[in-house]
C-alpha cells in the first residue's frame, strides 16, 4: 500500500506545477527542512501540539508530502526528522533544538555537532512582574476582537487567529486567545524580527559601531555599486530577489537549504541601482544581521548577549529568543520567538520613540528614521511597514511591524493606541486584516 502511495504522490508532484504546494521533486528539500524546522521550534519553543502544527502550520505548504512523510521526533534530543518518499531517509532534513538558539536545521553539520555547539543563558533580566503591562478591559473593545475568533469562514479557509491585544494610553484594553493559546507562550513573529533588527541596528549605531552610510557590499562586477546599510534598511539593495514563499524561491532557498544566510544573500547579483527600487526581501535583513554579528566579532554568543541584554532584558522579556543559522547569524529576518505580550513591548517602544519607562534604548532619531518614508517607497520606511496602502481610514501616522501569515503590530501614536494580532491566516490578504483592525481602531 506504501509503494502505491508513493507512487501516486510522485505522478502527483510531478504534474501539480502552479499549486500552491509542492510542485516539483526538486522542492521536496525545501518541504522536508520547511517541516522539519515548524515542528522542531513550534513543538520546543512554543509548545503547540504536533496535530495542529501539521494540520494548519504545513499541511497548506507542503501538500501532498504529508501523505507519505516519515516524522521522528526526538524528545529528549530536542530534534525533528522528517524524510520523504520514495526510500527511507531519502531527502531527510533534522531540525535540532539548542537552548537559546531555538531550532536550526542541520545543512552542512550532523546534528550531533549542532547539539554540542551551545550558548550561555545563563544572563537573566530583572524580575518579570517589574515590567507587567496594566490592563483595564474595554467591553466594546472586547466584545469587537471576540468576533475574530469566531468568524466561521476563517476555519473553512484555515484562518486561525491565535492573539489579539488592543493596547490604548498605556493600558490593555482587550486581550484574547484561542483554545491552547496564552499571554505566556512563545510565537514566532516572522518578518516582525525585521523591526527588531531594525532596533538592533540603531542600539550599534548609538554605540559608534556602525553608520546608514556604511557599505555593507562594494563595487564589483556583479554589483556595479556600493551597497550601504541605509539600503538595506529601506528595503533597496538592488539585488536580484525572489521572495515568494511557496516553492522554491531565492527566501526559501536562504532560510531551508543554506547553512549561511548572509553569506547566501551576498551572492546575488545587481539587478537595479542601490536606493532606487523597493523589493521586499528577508535577504536585505539578513545582510543586517549578519554585518550585526560581524561587528560584534563575529561570534554568535556576542550576537545572543547583545539582542538579549540590549533590548530584551531592559524591556523584561524573559523567555524571547531569535533562531540562528547554522553559521551563527541570528535569524532576524524571518525566525523570532516572543509572548504576546512581549511582541506587544516592542510595539510600545515603536511608539514611545525608543524609550521605555525613562530608559532611552535606542536614539530617538533612529527610530524617527525607521519611520520615515524611504526613498525608494512611500509606504515603507527602515524595516516597517508605514500608512497602509490598501485600506483608507486610518490615521496618516499610523505604521506597522508585519509578519507572514498575519502577525501584525499596528501602531496608531495619534491615538495612543496600538493593535497586535498573531496567528496562521493561510487566505486572509493584507487587505482583509487590516480592515479588521480598522473596525477596532475605529472605537478610540
Amino acid at each position: 500500500m506504501k509503494l502505491v502511495k508513493h507512487f501516486i504522490v510522485l505522478s502527483g508532484l510531478i504534474g501539480l506545477a502552479g499549486c500552491q504546494g509542492i510542485n516539483r521533486l526538486g522542492e521536496i528539500d525545501l518541504g522536508t527542512g520547511y517541516a522539519a524546522h515548524e515542528l522542531c521550534s513550534r513543538l520546543f519553543i512554543s509548545g503547540e501540539s504536533q496535530e495542529s502544527i501539521v494540520a494548519n502550520v504545513i499541511e497548506e505548504k507542503t501538500y501532498p508530502l504529508t501523505w507519505v512523510w516519515d516524522v521522528e521526533v526526538n524528545e529528549r534530543k530536542k530534534t525533528v526528522s522528517v524524510s520523504a518518499p520514495f526510500f527511507d531517509g531519502f531527502h531527510k532534513k533534522t531540525a535540532v533544538y539548542r537552548e537559546g538558539m531555538g531550532c536550526t536545521v542541520a545543512i552542512d553539520k550532523t546534528p550531533d555537532t549542532l547539539q554540542n555547539d551551545t550558548l550561555n543563558t545563563s544572563g537573566t533580566p530583572a524580575a518579570r512582574d517589574l515590567y507587567d503591562l496594566s490592563v483595564a478591559i474595554s467591553e466594546p473593545a472586547q466584545s469587537a476582537i471576540q468576533n475574530w475568533f469566531n468568524d466561521p469562514k476563517d476555519a473553512e479557509n484555515q484562518n486561525n487567529t491565535y492573539a489579539v491585544i488592543v493596547y490604548h494610553q498605556g493600558k490593555i484594553v482587550a486581550e484574547q486567545y484561542a483554545d491552547g493559546y496564552s499571554k505566556d507562550m512563545p510565537m514566532l513573529g516572522w518578518s516582525m524580527g525585521k523591526s527588531i533588527t531594525a532596533l538592533l541596528t540603531g542600539i550599534l549605531a548609538d554605540q559608534g559601531k556602525l553608520s546608514p552610510d556604511d557599505i555593507i557590499i562594494p563595487s564589483s562586477e556583479r554589483v556595479p555599486d556600493p551597497i550601504k546599510i541605509k539600503h538595506l534598511l529601506n528595503m533597496a539593495s538592488g539585488l536580484k530577489w525572489d521572495e515568494r514563499y511557496n516553492g522554491e524561491s531565492d527566501v526559501s532557498n536562504m532560510l531551508y537549504k543554506e547553512s549561511d544566510t548572509a553569506g547566501y544573500v551576498k551572492t546575488r547579483s545587481a539587478a537595479t541601482k542601490p536606493g532606487t527600487e523597493f523589493v521586499y526581501s528577508t535577504g536585505d535583513t539578513q545582510l543586517l544581521a549578519g554585518t550585526i554579528t560581524e561587528r560584534l566579532g563575529g561570534k554568535q554568543q556576542a550576537a545572543y548577549d547583545f539582542y538579549q541584554q540590549k533590548l530584551f532584558h531592559p524591556l523584561g522579556i524573559s523567555d524571547g529568543l531569535i533562531e540562528f543559522d547554522e553559521s551563527g547569524t541570528f535569524i532576524g529576518g524571518a525566525r523570532p520567538f516572543l509572548n504576546p505580550r512581549d511582541w506587544l513591548k516592542i510595539g510600545i517602544l515603536y511608539e514611545q520613540k525608543g524609550n521605555w519607562r525613562g530608559k532611552q534604548l535606542v536614539s530617538e532619531s533612529w527610530v524617527d528614521m525607521l519611520l520615515t518614508p524611504s526613498p525608494a517607497s512611500p509606504y515603507y520606511g527602515g524595516q516597517v511597514w508605514l500608512k497602509s496602502d490598501v485600506v483608507s481610514g486610518f490615521p496618516d501616522d499610523m505604521f506597522t511591524l508585519k509578519g507572514h501569515l498575519g502577525q501584525y503590530i499596528t501602531v496608531l501614536p495619534s491615538k495612543d493606541l496600538i493593535v497586535l494580532t498573531l496567528g496562521l491566516h493561510n487566505k486572509n490578504t493584507d487587505k482583509d486584516l487590516m480592515e479588521r483592525i480598522l473596525t477596532v481602531t475605529e472605537l478610540f
